[in-house]
């Protein structure tokens, strides 16, 4: 990132995004760490806390995450066009709220994030811990597998080389409130990606 966006900056420096903290002003729990980490010792300033919540590493206890890219009107622009999944509080199936995409191996939520903020599948994310928790929220949602050493020279695409994509639909389908995993397992930032923004020189 230094030689592209300059010394101490990274792809999402000169951005609009906002990571959203708790009440109390403290970063959320699965990228407490991360936002420590990222400080190196000083204060949690925003710029911080967007790096934290958009680089991790995020703490999910090796169950994974899943993370939404809902649309905003406050925040458009880009690609708008992959919409992949709907939430199970529709009557009707169909990819209508945003695009869904996760994995069970924390690790890899670091590239995942980069790839889709570089596609500019602009909008508001919304993260979780634990891959298992798609069920009953959303019908689908695309997953991006951890590739072992060696594995890079022949994977094209780690968002579509396996069979692991959630895929079931919606036992529930029309339920509403939707059974969202607990808030304390969830992260969000504003304005993801660049959208129809332009980014400072």
């Amino acid at each position: 990132d230094n030689d592209t966006f300059g010394p101490g900056n990274y792809y999402h420096s000169k951005s609009a995004a906002v990571a959203v903290l708790g009440a109390n002003g403290e970063c959320a729990p699965p990228v407490k760490d991360a936002c420590t980490l990222h400080a190196k010792g000083g204060a949690v300033t925003p710029a911080v806390a967007r790096q934290a919540y958009l680089e991790g590493p995020v703490a999910c206890g090796g169950k994974g995450w899943f993370c939404r890219i809902l649309p905003s009107v406050e925040h458009s622009g880009g690609d708008q066009t992959d919409w992949n999944y709907s939430h199970c509080n529709r009557t009707e199936y169909g990819d209508l709220d945003g695009h869904c995409h996760g994995s069970d191996v924390d690790n890899v939520f670091y590239w995942w994030v980069r790839d889709h903020w570089m596609r500019n599948y602009a909008g508001d994310l919304h993260c979780c811990c634990d891959w298992n928790a798609v069920k009953e929220v959303v019908a689908r949602c695309d997953y991006r597998k951890g590739l072992q050493p060696g594995e890079n020279e022949k994977c094209r695409d780690a968002n579509e080389e396996h069979n692991k994509g959630y895929e079931a639909g919606c036992t529930n389908l029309g339920q509403n409130p939707l059974p969202e995993p607990p808030v304390e397992q969830c992260w969000d930032v504003k304005f993801f990606a660049p959208g129809n923004l332009i980014e400072d020189d």
